[in-house]
């Protein structure tokens, strides 16, 4: 689901090209203004004309004391970022808190809810995080 190339490749086709050929040293002042402006425009997050992240639900599991929801949210143009929502079936109370697991590491998302990185269930135990998000959920504290 998440592949990153098309907004890769409208990043690139957005990308001046900024080669500079010999010429006076005002040419070359000039240029190289236009090329650290074209710069720090790049390295600043631009604004993404987005009015939220329009969220589509993919699909839904049922996991005993909890659904397990995986949804895509477009974060930029041409960008989507896949997640899943835990919502447990018996909440301690509404409206209860939520959790925010960003992995940086390893398969990310799919490893803490206890899936492999195809996206089939994981035999076993838990995982190396634990799969705290999941135990959360099953005890009603998300």
């Amino acid at each position: 689901m998440w592949n990153p190339d098309e907004y890769l490749q409208q990043l690139y086709k957005q990308t001046p090209s900024l080669t500079f050929t010999a010429g006076s040293h005002a040419e070359w002042q000039q240029w190289r203004a236009a090329l650290q402006q074209t710069l720090i425009d790049s390295l600043v997050l631009p604004d993404k004309g987005l009015s939220g992240l329009e969220p589509v639900a993919v699909n839904s599991k049922d996991c005993g004391d909890y659904v397990r929801e995986q949804v895509q949210l477009t974060t930029a143009p041409h960008m989507h970022m896949p997640a899943y929502v835990l919502v447990p079936k018996r909440p301690l109370r509404s409206p209860g808190p939520a959790v925010l697991a960003c992995p940086g590491h390893g398969y990310g998302y799919k490893e803490l809810v206890g899936l492999l990185p195809d996206g089939s269930e994981r035999p076993g135990g838990p995982g190396i995080y634990k799969d705290y998000p999941v135990e959360l959920a099953k005890r009603g504290l998300l």
